[in-house]
């Protein structure tokens, strides 16, 4: 029995391996599940959460994709919630998407048309403290959690980044730092 080997190029600078070898009397030996990136590269990430806005604007966060390339979205999901984003989507490179699960209202909020705005069903995010993973496939690529035993406090109502912690509102564009 010779091992399988299944191979997703994300992008020029990263790529997802899966190895599955014969199974034999030790369980949990016979897979291998890795993302190689070169450093700094992760194509997609979190970058901003809003877990608690202002009355009429629903919960979002947001996500980048620092790649070269454009990503498609169909096997990205939020791990812990297996929930997709939607069929077709897309994100391209050096492009933030906003997700939540009422576009209208965030479309109202950020009050233009220039910011990519999806609908995701991603359950309620919890004010004092939660998590947000990022998945591609079944694999973890990025997470977020805030609360008062990790350094991120949630900015209600202005949310954080996810990189700095601080207080943030800029849906759909980067901020430095």
């Amino acid at each position: 029995d010779r091992p399988q080997f299944f191979e997703v190029l994300l992008h020029a600078e990263a790529f997802h391996l899966q190895v599955q070898w014969p199974e034999d009397d030790v369980p949990g030996n016979d897979g291998l599940d890795s993302l190689f990136a070169d450093a700094g590269s992760l194509p997609v990430r979190l970058t901003e959460v809003h877990p608690c806005p202002d009355e009429g604007i629903p919960e979002w966060f947001e996500i980048y994709n620092g790649g070269v390339r454009e990503i498609l979205l169909s096997q990205w999901n939020l791990c812990k919630e297996k929930t997709t984003f939607p069929a077709g989507s897309s994100i391209r490179k050096h492009e933030s998407v906003v997700l939540t699960k009422d576009t209208a209202a965030m479309r109202n909020y950020v009050g233009n048309e220039e910011v990519k705005i999806l609908l995701v069903n991603f359950g309620y995010l919890k004010n004092a403290a939660d998590s947000l993973f990022l998945c591609y496939g079944d694999s973890k690529i990025d997470s977020v959690f805030w609360g008062k035993s990790v350094r991120i406090k949630a900015q209600c109502p202005a949310g954080f980044s996810v990189a700095s912690g601080r207080k943030e509102d800029s849906p759909g564009f980067q901020t430095p730092g």
